[in-house]
């Protein structure tokens, strides 16, 4: 990955001015050390809700699990009271 980032000289100016932190967050996500965390993420909430669009959630879990699944039912999230 660095060999990749050093043969352009731009792109290794741009990871050069970054923070060390960031930089090795960036090889941790390009390289699989880490993933994206997309179920923490505010706009991915908003637009995978399979309470206002199971279509949506549903198409996407069946494309990462590369079979055809329907949510039957959505549990509360971890900021809701369970009683």
């Amino acid at each position: 990955m660095l060999e990749e980032l050093r043969e352009n000289k731009e792109l290794w100016k741009t990871f050069c001015g970054w923070k060390e932190t960031c930089q090795q967050e960036y090889l941790d996500l390009c390289t699989g050390v880490k993933g994206i965390k997309l179920l923490y993420d505010t706009y991915f909430k908003a637009i995978m809700n399979p309470d206002t669009r199971p279509d949506r959630f549903n198409d996407f879990i069946s494309e990462m699990l590369g079979q055809r699944v329907k949510v039957l039912k959505v549990l509360p999230n971890e900021s809701a009271r369970i009683a």
